[in-house]
């Protein structure tokens, strides 16, 4: 590919228990059109099935390309491991790859392209829901990134799917922390995003999203809410860290996140009612405002919320909760 220097994308991508389906992942990674011109870094995060065998057989392939193997002594978790795989990297752009997915083979050259033409700090595509009997495309509604309007998902804020310019996670501290590993990536692409007005968009389902029933984000909901209640406080506090003018251009962004993070109470085995009327009040007062990437009758539902006694507070939830991400 003309234009391209070597080691322009760092590939971070965390291995945990996943020998079902890293060797796919391996082989559509190594086989990029432009994988010379990848840093291939893996973190062995303590897994302890046949993950790893798998991953030095299949270097043992490719002599050509730059492949780093760094090793966790205990297992960390994603946002530990994507830290260190961060850390290490030297490339302009940072891809992050969750390892039981895997992409098309011209998604590192396409995302670079982008990012080359626009000198843009971060590059995203549309993706493809994979689940075990059929595909789904996911792609964006618009072109317009307003940080206060573009709807709380995985489309939009997942790590993986875009290319970020690495100079900017030191330059902002933009790492997740590690041990919080459910909304990790939205900690890190929101202030990305905010922090710079030069993104790309590839219109170009690139990356292939396994719906895996035993990863993370599909199991241990008490873990998941934690953690995004977390992330809701951590970004707050980042946003007010960087001025009055930041965080108040940012403010609507902040209470949607704040209002999503806390849906999970309407979810699993124990709805949280009062628990969810008392967390992040401000947000529940604007819902018709930062609920509108749901329907009207879940915004309609949402308000009810607030002001139905607990008992049919709860019916209400039983009924919006199962389909509120």
């Amino acid at each position: 590919m003309s234009g391209i220097t070597a080691k322009h994308i760092s590939a971070i991508v965390p291995i945990y228990n996943v020998e079902t389906y890293l060797g796919e992942c391996l082989r559509t990674l190594f086989g990029q059109s432009i994988a010379s011109d990848i840093e291939y870094i893996f973190i062995d995060d303590a897994g302890t099935d046949g993950s790893m065998a798998i991953l030095r057989n299949e270097i043992a392939k490719h002599p050509q390309l730059d492949i780093t193997v760094l090793t966790h002594d205990v297992n960390k978790g994603l946002a530990a491991a994507r830290v260190t795989g961060i850390t290490h990297a030297k490339g302009e752009y940072i891809m992050c790859i969750d390892s039981d997915d895997f992409m098309h083979p011209q998604m590192a050259e396409i995302l670079l392209s982008e990012a080359l033409l626009r000198d843009a700090d971060i590059v995203m595509s549309p993706h493809i829901m994979h689940y075990p009997d059929h595909e789904k495309a996911v792609c964006f509604r618009s072109s317009n990134f307003d940080l206060n309007k573009i709807p709380i998902s995985v489309l939009h804020f997942s790590l993986w799917g875009k290319l970020i310019r690495r100079s900017l996670f030191n330059r902002y501290s933009l790492f997740p922390v590690a041990g919080r590993n459910c909304w990790e990536d939205l900690a890190t692409t929101a202030r990305a995003m905010a922090v710079t007005n030069r993104i790309g968009i590839v219109d170009m389902p690139l990356y292939y999203y396994r719906q895996n029933p035993s990863s993370l984000s599909h199991t241990n909901h008490k873990r998941r809410l934690d953690d995004h209640l977390f992330y809701a406080d951590f970004l707050t506090k980042w946003f007010e860290s960087q001025g009055d003018d930041f965080y108040n251009k940012h403010l609507t962004l902040i209470e949607r996140i704040k209002f999503c993070a806390k849906i999970k109470m309407l979810r699993g085995d124990v709805i949280e009612i009062t628990r969810w009327k008392t967390t992040y009040p401000t947000s529940s007062r604007r819902i018709f405002t930062l609920a509108k990437q749901f329907g009207l009758a879940y915004r309609i539902a949402f308000m009810a919320l607030n002001l139905c006694p607990t008992r049919l507070a709860i019916a209400i939830a039983k009924l919006i909760g199962k389909n509120a991400q």
